[in-house]
C-alpha cells in the first residue's frame, strides 16, 4: 500500500471521493484494482507539453510545472495542460 491509499480510500468511505487523477508516473506504484474495489475510479494522465524557450541551449523535457510556468503565458500553459491523454 502506498501512503496515498489510506487517505483516499478513507475519504471514499465518507462519500467524498469518486474519482482520482494521477500523473502517468503513478502507474508504477498505484494499484488500480484496490481503488476500484473501494469504489474510486482511478485515471492516469499524460500531459503533452510542447517545446518552449527555456533560455538554455538545449530544451530539457519534463523538468516541472514550475519551469513551464516560468517560460509561458497563462494562455499557453492552459493550452498545454488541456492537451493530455487519459489512461
Amino acid at each position: 500500500m502506498n501512503r496515498m491509499s489510506g487517505p483516499l480510500i478513507s475519504a471514499k468511505k465518507l462519500g467524498n471521493v469518486e474519482e482520482y487523477w494521477n500523473p502517468i508516473g503513478g502507474l508504477s506504484f498505484f494499484n488500480p484494482e484496490k481503488y476500484e474495489k473501494s469504489g474510486i475510479k482511478i485515471h492516469f494522465h499524460s500531459v503533452k507539453i510542447k517545446r518552449y524557450p527555456q533560455r538554455r541551449p538545449v530544451f530539457e523535457e519534463k523538468l516541472s510545472i514550475i519551469d513551464v510556468m516560468m517560460f509561458n503565458s497563462p494562455t499557453e500553459i492552459n493550452r498545454m495542460l488541456d492537451d493530455y491523454s487519459l489512461f
